[in-house]
């Protein structure tokens, strides 16, 4: 699985910042996403703004799903997780 590691994009833990701040953070992940691969967009607001700009609305505590910029599925646990991933042949 892929994770982002950059300084300009990652916030400090529970840091101070602007609404404005993750709308940038958003939009630089959703220009870099590529398709046929699967996003897993964990809880938080940072990571909610990232569906919020694909016009998608999920729980802000759940972990949830994107493939070529659109849900495949909400709210998910562990072991759906570990279903997609292994599907996939990623596990």
């Amino acid at each position: 699985m892929k994770i982002i590691k950059s300084g300009d994009v990652v916030i400090n833990s529970k840091a101070e910042y602007s609404q404005g701040s993750a709308g940038d953070i958003a939009e630089y992940i959703i220009d870099n996403m590529d398709n046929n691969t699967y996003y897993l967009i964990g809880p938080g607001t940072t990571c909610k703004e990232i569906l919020l700009n694909l016009g998608i609305k999920t729980n802000i505590l759940g972990f949830d799903l994107i493939l070529n910029k659109s849900l495949v599925a909400s709210d998910i646990d562990e072991p759906t997780i570990y279903h997609y991933v292994s599907q996939k042949g990623l596990l």
